[in-house]
């Protein structure tokens, strides 16, 4: 059984709402009146903040693969659930991402660049996403490059 924990780093989270910041600071140096300037940038401070939070929340924290190749997932300190659909995006050295579809219908957003794992761990990863297969669990459920 392969397992792979996968990076809640702080440096990843900051980074995130650096952007954020600049991003709302963008909108308020625009030129336009002061009231519309500071809603939209309120505006984006939320939406952001909030998408954030949402996005971490269905984020996976480990992967595990048996010797059947069928994948499972969870977040830390939660039960295990099988992934019965999985699409594929990237799968490169330098960035992971997929939507895992758990047996609940629950989708998790994999997104994993190269920096947030060490180069060994990384490749388990990628090598774990593409032996994988998905349960048959759940025939309705996208599997690997479906649209």
């Amino acid at each position: 059984m392969s397992v792979v924990h996968l990076p809640t780093h702080p440096r990843w989270y900051r980074l995130v709402y650096a952007i954020i910041v600049l991003i709302a600071l963008f909108v308020v140096f625009m030129p336009i009146a002061w009231g519309p300037r500071f809603a939209a940038a309120i505006a984006v401070l939320a939406i952001g903040v909030i998408s954030w939070r949402h996005y971490r929340r269905r984020t996976p924290s480990v992967l595990w693969l048996d010797a059947d190749r069928h994948l499972q997932v969870s977040r830390e300190g939660a039960e295990r659930l099988g992934v019965v659909g999985l699409q594929l995006g990237i799968v490169r050295p330098w960035l992971v991402t997929a939507i895992l579809v758990d047996e609940r219908g629950g989708r998790w957003p994999l997104f994993v660049p190269g920096w947030a794992l060490g180069e060994t761990h990384h490749w388990e990863l990628r090598r774990m996403l593409i032996a994988a297969r998905p349960l048959s669990a759940a025939p309705e459920a996208p599997v690997r490059g479906s649209a």
